[in-house]
């Protein structure tokens, strides 16, 4: 079937193939066949009141005067053309538009409810083609879509009841026209195009739908809120508020040199109109995964690529890019893999709009297997660079947290610290989030209460020119394999910490946030955020964006691993979902969601794994711009965590904690170039019994 009208909510005809037509009085319940008096196949039909016209192939036209009942002949059997749109605009005038025989656009007006008509033919503005649908808001002014012979859309539009015709054109096919009111309007086309006009069809807009089928019509219900798309492969577009703009507009992003497996997204972070994505598996030169960190700048509501950073000493395998930090003029980015994974973060600055490296940062006693740079926080003149693989005392892989200070613009390390009841493989600095005087740290990987990977979280105090631990916290309902701490987020005194594995009868793996707030200098567990649909293996909490209004959450075991994000306001002391957020062209296996950043009403969500043209895994990253949001609350940083270095919820063997010996674990041990699988595989992840300390993560090359 090719066309579908309905005269009222129980009256509707379809009509298809071999002159075809269908009738339904019952809402659709059941149709019955009516005769057409012809073979050609039909393609539109449309009804106002009782009477009703029908376009074809071989420039067919059939009219009705009993709401589809039976049908008569207004003309038929021409050669070549056809009517695949058709208006009936009152009860007596009616059009058709199509296509004759030597491809011209031909439109075909009716006064007297489709008995007789009269044709006028023309050109796309010179192009041979033909229209696909028609509109008319009066007798006088009304418009066409089609598309001409070298593949583009064009859309005409007359005011002289088609004496002459303006034409604008697309670089894509375009067919079905709607319009809900009568100066907003869309025609929907080739690609998952959707444009939108505000006067009537003289400009145009194109609109985000989120797909790439074929659409072929669009309709409104009489509330013009209320409408339908539909296209190849079974494809139904739905909008309720009239086909408005969404109110969190998507932008997708990538690397204007991007390759396979280069896993650009896997952090992400922005300030203001700056935003860094890094892309840690990248090649540079003939260096394989050495890395690289890309700087994007929103001009007039855009964002465009304006820079790509690399460390000046970079080498295979070192993973730059794998955290990446932001404060005013300042970035601070991880390389965990350099030097044989004793790590080193890079301290970039800019000057005149341009980014330049200044400063490469080390442990004063790092070693190999250290992994210093795993994460990294920067507030002002202060740093927190994470080593999850250090050795503390005996113990191997408990991990610490280094900090630098700038003077003069000379970083130094002042102090390194790790938390004080820790043990090995505690992986201590896995993530870091600093504000003002407070620092969180979390480590999903410590055992509480003989609880395996049930992770915990502490917060230090920095007031006297020294970070001392103030307090350690756990989740109240923790339980083994939640890995609480894998992700945290800080600004003022609320705290939101992540546990990806935990979960939520029936759910296993949903995953969770816990919030926590400060009173008196104590921390407090408060509400537990979960997604409203959240399922097992989704992963919730991989990553935390918050800016003191509003918390971004990843979750990238969504849809077998496509991923999706939610937002949730904070008000009153607690958080709201409102929104879910997915990449609008993705996939299984993506990851959305691995990495986040949120500020100024501005979600930053990457996805690391997606496949971009022909290049798989070289990752993308999605803005989604918020209209209407709360005003932000002004903060010492415009993204207070270190989210960039996002973790995978895999099972404990894709979560890494190093040692300090030749082999970091049992396992297979980590090489300066990575190998070839990415953390943890995109598909759910059941938690199985705890084999021995997971490895390094090891980036694709």
């Amino acid at each position: 079937m090719h066309g579908i009208s309905f005269v009222d909510p129980n009256q509707g005809v379809a009509v298809g193939d071999n002159g075809t037509i269908l009738r339904t009085t019952d809402g659709g319940v059941g149709w019955q066949s009516v005769t057409s008096g012809v073979v050609d196949t039909l393609r539109s039909v449309s009804f106002n009141g009782a009477n009703g016209i029908c376009g074809g192939d071989s420039q067919d036209i059939l009219y009705s005067t009993d709401s589809g009942a039976s049908w008569q002949i207004g003309q038929s059997g021409f050669f070549g053309g056809g009517f695949p749109g058709a208006q009936m605009l009152n009860a007596t005038t009616g059009f058709v538009a199509g296509q004759n025989s030597i491809f011209q656009s031909l439109v075909g007006k009716t006064t007297d409810a489709g008995a007789n008509w009269t044709f006028q033919n023309f050109y796309f503005d010179g192009n041979e083609g033909g229209a696909n649908d028609v509109f008319f808001f009066d007798q006088t002014t009304g418009l066409v879509s089609g598309s001409v012979f070298d593949g583009r859309g064009a859309i005409a539009k007359t005011t002289d009841a088609g004496i002459n015709w303006s034409t604008l054109f697309f670089d894509q096919a375009v067919e079905g026209v709607a319009f809900p009111t009568a100066a907003s309007g869309f025609v929907v086309g080739s690609g998952g195009r959707i444009l939108h006009t505000t006067d009537m069809g003289t400009t145009w807009n194109d609109q985000t739908s989120g797909i790439t089928a074929y659409l072929h019509h669009v309709s409104f219900t009489s509330d013009a809120l209320r409408g339908i798309a539909v296209g190849d492969g079974g494809v139904i577009l739905r909008t309720t508020n009239g086909g408005q703009p969404s109110d969190w507009p998507e932008q997708k992003v990538s690397s204007d040199d991007g390759a396979t497996d280069d896993q650009f997204g896997w952090s992400v972070v922005f300030a203001g109109d700056t935003a860094f994505v890094g892309a840690p598996n990248a090649t540079v030169g003939a260096n394989n995964a050495q890395g690289a960190v890309y700087v994007f700048t929103n001009s007039n509501g855009t964002w465009v690529q304006t820079q790509k950073l690399t460390a000046d000493d970079g080498a295979e395998g070192d993973a730059f890019g794998i955290s990446i930090a932001l404060s005013g003029s300042t970035a601070l980015i991880g390389a965990f893999n350099n030097n044989n994974l004793q790590g080193a973060a890079y301290v970039f600055t800019e000057s005149g709009g341009t980014w330049s490296q200044a400063q490469k940062l080390t442990a004063d006693d790092g070693t190999q297997f250290n992994q210093f740079g795993w994460s990294v926080a920067l507030q002002g003149d202060t740093a927190m660079i994470g080593s999850i693989g250090a050795t503390v005392g005996q113990n191997s892989s408990q991990g610490a947290v280094y900090v630098f200070s700038q003077s003069g613009g000379t970083w130094t390390q002042t102090q390194k610290f790790s938390s004080d009841d820790g043990a090995s493989g505690d992986s201590f600095g896995w993530s870091i989030a600093l504000d003002g005087n407070t620092a969180l740290v979390g480590t999903g990987f410590v055992t509480v209460n003989g609880n395996e990977f049930q992770g915990a979280a502490y917060f230090f105090d920095g007031s006297t020119g020294t970070w001392t631990q103030t307090q350690k916290v756990t989740a109240g309902d923790g339980a083994s394999f939640d890995f609480f701490g894998l992700d945290v987020a800080l600004v003022g005194n609320t705290a939101l910490i992540g546990a990806d594995g935990a979960g939520s009868d029936p759910f296993s793996n949903q995953g969770a946030v816990y919030s926590f707030t400060n009173s008196g200098g104590t921390w407090s567990e408060g509400q537990k955020l979960l997604a409203d649909d959240g399922q097992s293996s989704d992963s919730f909490g991989e990553s935390i964006a918050f800016d003191g209004n509003t918390a971004l959450i990843g979750a990238t075991g969504v849809n077998n691993s496509q991923g999706a994000a939610y937002v949730f306001d904070y008000s009153g002391g607690s958080f709201t979902q409102i929104k879910k957020l997915a990449a609008g062209d993705g996939g299984e296996g993506d990851q959305f969601g691995w990495s986040a950043a949120y500020a100024n009403n501005t979600a930053l969500v990457g996805a690391y794994q997606a496949t971009v043209g022909n290049n798989v895994r070289q990752g993308a990253a999605y803005f989604f711009e918020r209209t209407g949001g709360p005003t932000p609350t002004p903060s010492p940083t415009a993204t207070p965590t270190a989210t960039a270095t996002a973790t995978a919820t895999a099972t404990p063997s894709a979560t890494p904690t190093a040692t300090a010996t030749a082999s970091p674990t049992p396992t297979p041990s980590v090489t300066p170039s990575p190998t070839a699988t990415a953390r943890p595989t995109p598909t759910p992840r059941p938690r199985p019994t705890p084999p021995p300390r997971p490895t390094p993560p090891r980036l694709l090359h």
